[in-house]
């Protein structure tokens, strides 16, 4: 459950122009009210060094809890509960304050996935009851899927044929409010041929979509884009009117295949794309600078080691999410990038399906907020990894995300609740 409570907070605080000012925010029932000099008497006065951020955002969670049917089997049962071994929303939550976010979107691949309005709404009530952060939940594209909300719909290429898939376009197409379709990419035929799952899997499928969304006029969003090749074909639809956007994740812009086997955990840091070159890793990272790349997101995905040495997909990142912040900023992604990636875009995300207006310090938007604090190099090498997710490792362990600083998470705030002290209190 969501607290929205009253706080007077002072310090420096980043504007929607990437400027600083040093003042006070008033938040009343968990929005911005005032933003001044001197409004009062401060409940918390933030160190000089600190620098107060809109609430990062990360729109690209797995999560992992579900609601169980029904009529739902013992099998069920013990499968639902090895999932929560992994992670649950209240674990995640835990995790995302931890890594400075306020507020997450979370994905819908789950054993009994929210692909149809009473499913969705089952699990849309368990968030609910459990998320302590801002959340929206995707429901899950499928062969026979029908629109049915204004809520974003999350598909795989590689589970659905060409067929299904022009389909799924035809059906949307129909409707007056602009659904938007968020796709994986990844060929199936390519990856049944090529197990090593080439980046021609992803590039031929980012072609398919966006011609698709060119051809119905839908708003697409490209996930995990890890290809140079990929970025291009979606920079030149962008260029043409297509209404596509695209989001990166730590894994393609801090790892390749050149590099990985300098990194402890290198045998289990395996995902889906899989890693790329150092060609198309730096491209990543141009392109997040260039503006190419609408939003950074973690693809947060919390397998257990057990899962991870028995060869599952995804790694955990939600806890370093400020600390890669940092990382970006120290090679060469500017402060008003990151604004526009880790707030902006994710705030509008998030805002649009909850009603609310995230991402900017500016009166009427939540009152949410990462407070980051800059650590040294040295104090931070020496300190064991502080992780929130439930499946407890880490890929960035025996790393130091930064060069001359390690970014750090100080305070996680939403809707006024300073989190850290509120979850280390129940």
């Amino acid at each position: 459950m969501i607290k929205k409570v009253n706080l007077l907070l002072e310090g420096n605080y980043v504007l929607p122009d990437s400027s600083l000012e040093y003042g006070q925010i008033r938040v009343v029932d968990g929005m911005i009210k005032e933003i001044g000099k001197d409004l009062g008497t401060a409940d918390v006065v933030f160190p000089e060094h600190f620098k107060i951020y809109p609430g990062f955002i990360d729109i690209h969670v797995h999560a992992r809890e579900y609601a169980l049917p029904p009529d739902h089997s013992d099998e069920d049962v013990k499968q639902w509960e090895q999932v929560l071994e992994k992670e649950d929303y209240i674990s995640v939550c835990a995790a995302a304050v931890n890594g400075g976010v306020v507020a997450f979107a979370d994905m819908p691949n789950n054993p009994f996935p929210p692909d149809s309005p009473v499913y969705y709404s089952t699990k849309a009530r368990v968030a609910a009851e459990s998320c302590s952060i801002d959340h929206v939940i995707y429901a899950l594209l499928t062969p026979k899927s029908e629109p049915f909300g204004d809520i974003p719909y999350k598909g795989y290429t590689h589970d659905i044929s060409r067929k299904g898939i022009r389909a799924i376009f035809r059906r949307f197409a129909s409707e007056s409010y602009m659904p938007l379709l968020v796709w994986h990419c990844e060929n199936a035929n390519i990856i049944s041929k090529h197990p090593d799952r080439p980046a021609e899997a992803e590039e031929r499928d980012v072609e398919m979509i966006l011609d698709l969304s060119a051809k119905h006029k839908i708003p697409v969003h490209i996930a995990h884009v890890s290809s140079a090749k990929s970025l291009e074909s979606i920079t030149s639809a962008k260029l043409s009117g297509v209404a596509v956007t695209c989001e990166t994740t730590p894994t393609y812009l801090y790892f390749s295949r050149q590099n990985i086997n300098s990194f402890k955990n290198r045998k289990i840091i395996r995902m889906k794309p899989p890693l790329r070159t150092e060609y198309d890793r730096q491209r990543m990272l141009d392109g997040l600078v260039t503006g190419d790349i609408d939003c950074l997101a973690t693809d947060h995905a919390p397998h257990t080691l057990k899962d991870k040495r028995a060869g599952a997909f995804g790694i955990p990142l939600l806890d370093h999410y400020t600390n890669f912040v940092g990382w970006l900023m120290q090679n060469g992604v500017p402060r008003k990038r990151i604004l526009e990636t880790c707030c902006e875009f994710p705030g509008e995300f998030i805002g649009g399906y909850t009603g609310g207006r995230f991402g900017k310090i500016k009166v009427g938007y939540a009152g949410s907020f990462t407070v980051v604090e800059k650590r040294s190099v040295e104090e931070v090498m020496h300190e064991p990894l502080k992780l929130e997710t439930k499946c407890g490792w880490s890929p960035f362990e025996g790393v130091v995300l930064g060069d001359k600083y390690v970014l750090c998470a100080a305070e996680t705030i939403v809707r006024g609740m300073r989190m850290k002290m509120y979850q280390e209190s129940i």
